[in-house]
């Protein structure tokens, strides 16, 4: 290890830390070359796809479910307004029965009374 590297860069990276350590090893026995920093590199880029990859596809299925929902709420809604408004005519029907009724039977009160 070098005394005079400022690993205050690197702190925030372990396996960077790692690769540079190894790098500066003095026994050359010991130290990696090239192809060993890829292939020890080549699991965090694998990393980095499947996290990639994972991110897009719960983006995916969590738009896939709330489209559904969003779905099944406005059926939920439509059905419930239908079926106030089919009571609110229900209602404005049966008013106007009772309505026609009253004039109806008023009619036969004025045209008993003239008579």
């Amino acid at each position: 290890m070098s005394g005079n590297l400022d690993w205050s860069r690197l702190a925030t990276s372990v396996r960077l830390r790692i690769i540079v350590e190894q790098t500066l090893q003095v026994d050359p026995n010991r130290r990696w070359d090239a192809s060993f920093i890829l292939s020890f590199l080549q699991e965090d880029f694998a990393i980095e796809i499947q996290k990639a990859w994972r991110g897009y596809y719960q983006r995916k299925r969590f738009k896939d479910v709330s489209q559904g929902l969003v779905k099944i709420q406005s059926l939920a809604r439509g059905y419930v307004v239908k079926r106030r408004y089919e009571q609110q005519r229900a209602g404005r029907r049966a008013f106007a029965v009772v309505h026609i009724q009253s004039a109806f039977r008023g009619y036969l009160a004025r045209r008993t009374f003239n008579t």
